[in-house]
């Protein structure tokens, strides 16, 4: 059975620090933690983080990896599919435990879509982690709403705007008395005395 892989987060960095990070090389075989947390997975080329950032949308087969500031933060969206993920695991974890060399502060989340599978890159202060979600916390995550945003099934309403003045309406109402009733009701019981 195969699954999708959500990439949920958030990271904490400056416009100036994600410029840096851009010229990062990633290399998975830097942590320990990659290789002991998917060891059946390969190590792929150190590549540049711009050069990965380029690349990944595509590599995922749903054209779905994105980085965007929202305020102080970055959210980090994207969807893989089960094949592409497992070829790239360790060099997505790698890419975010990066982040750490310039300072950056936040968390990734890989949350199977449909089954018990996840996992967590944590950046605090300098030193990234990475770990296996436990049941409950994969349970846990699987309410962020930022699943809901990629799965599609939550979409913004477009802009409401109101029609010119003098403008008429898009359907014209019906001439009074040329409609019949859809619904009659009875009409109320007398009241005795």
């Amino acid at each position: 059975m195969s699954f999708d892989v959500a990439i949920i987060g958030t990271l904490v960095l400056s416009p100036r620090d994600l410029n840096a990070w851009k010229k990062l090389v990633v290399d998975s075989g830097r942590w320990r933690a990659i290789a002991r947390v998917f060891p059946a997975s390969a190590r792929l080329e150190p590549k540049t983080v711009r050069a990965l950032l380029e690349e990944l949308p595509k590599a995922g087969w749903y054209d779905l990896f994105d980085i965007q500031r929202d305020g102080p933060v970055y959210r980090v969206r994207g969807r893989f599919a089960e094949r592409p993920f497992r070829e790239r695991c360790r060099q997505l974890a790698a890419l975010f435990m990066t982040t750490a060399d310039v300072g950056a502060q936040g968390d990734v989340y890989f949350l199977g879509e449909g089954v018990r599978e996840g996992y967590w890159v944590h950046v605090p202060d300098g030193k990234p982690t990475l770990a296996a979600l436990d049941d409950e916390e994969i349970a846990r995550r699987s309410l962020d709403p930022e699943l809901d945003l990629l799965s599609g099934s939550f979409r913004v309403a477009p802009e409401s705007t109101p029609r010119p003045a003098g403008t008429p309406p898009p359907l014209e109402p019906s001439p009074p008395g040329l409609g019949r009733a859809l619904l009659r009701l009875p009409p109320p019981p007398e009241e005795s005395d």
